[in-house]
């Protein structure tokens, strides 16, 4: 009977510790996906940003390549 009791505490200690590493894993994942999404955002808005250069520059080099045609 002891030794039930002892089987017993030792895997209700090792399944608060699972607990307590699943929470933390899943707080990783949390932070993980927060980051990657501020990430993208920041991305989005640099490209948002270039993309009017890209857009001159484009024009300028087809005024450039039409006035050597001429």
């Amino acid at each position: 009977l002891l030794e039930n009791k002892s089987k017993s505490d030792q895997i209700r200690v090792l399944t608060e510790q699972a607990e307590i590493v699943k929470k933390q894993h899943e707080n990783e994942i949390r932070e993980k996906d927060k980051c990657i999404s501020e990430l993208f955002s920041k991305l989005k808005a640099a490209e948002d940003a270039s993309k009017p250069a890209f857009e001159k520059t484009a024009n300028l080099q087809s005024e450039i390549d039409e006035l050597k045609r001429q």
